[in-house]
């Protein structure tokens, strides 16, 4: 009976067994990795926090683009970059479309297979603004998804399905203004196109890049 007691007691004195000792392990070291894995959320998110459509701009970059030059310059400036303002616009858009088509679709105004094709896409593209949404909502995430979003610019261009007659009738000075801003917008990429190889600087050393006529 003394030995039978024995275990009993060294438990209760708080002395662990090699299985006890085994699960205390991987207790702790899951609690202990746990807050590495909540660490980015708590950091990353706070970083990536920024106001709808962020341009990324600095003090300097600002002031070169609206406070400097002439008067005419400055006006060609804001029109060269207002893409950067309209392409955040495309997806928040393509939500009202969504909407509008939805309550068409139950109402049967329209045919069920337009309807159906503004629904899908729309809903797409809502999903892919919710994306945006939640990581970083600056300017260079809604140029990533461009080829997509573009696809609303292409239904207000085209204006057949887009409600309203005031739209109609702005139609032609929206599709003159779009031709020209991102004409201007798409020039100095163009023009700056490198004629002789360059060196870029990345993490693992510096690469030699060729021009693109030679590749």
């Amino acid at each position: 009976m003394e030995r039978d007691a024995k275990p009993g007691a060294g438990s209760g004195s708080g002395l662990a067994f090699p299985g006890d000792c085994g699960v205390l392990r991987r207790e702790a070291y899951f609690v202990a990795h746990a807050g590495r894995l909540v660490l980015p959320l708590q950091h990353y998110s706070l970083a990536n926090h920024v106001p709808y459509g962020y341009q990324n701009w600095s003090e300097s970059t600002r002031h070169l683009l609206f406070g400097s030059g002439s008067v005419t310059v400055r006006l060609v400036t804001v029109v060269a970059i207002s893409p950067c303002f309209l392409v955040p616009l495309l997806p928040l858009i393509a939500v009202e479309m969504l909407i509008y088509w939805i309550i068409q679709m139950w109402r049967k105004r329209a045919a069920q297979s337009v309807s159906a094709h503004y629904v899908l896409i729309c809903a797409a593209l809502s999903g892919l603004l919710l994306s945006v949404v939640i990581g970083r909502a600056d300017i260079i995430h809604f140029m990533y998804l461009i080829p997509l979003f573009a696809l609303v610019l292409g239904w207000m261009i085209d204006g057949r399905d887009i409600p309203g007659r005031l739209f109609r009738e702005v139609k032609p000075i929206f599709v003159t203004y779009t031709v020209i801003a991102f004409l201007l917008f798409a020039t100095p990429v163009v023009a700056a196109r490198p004629q002789r190889p360059y060196r870029v600087q990345t993490r693992r050393g510096c690469d030699s890049t060729c021009p693109l006529h030679t590749r």
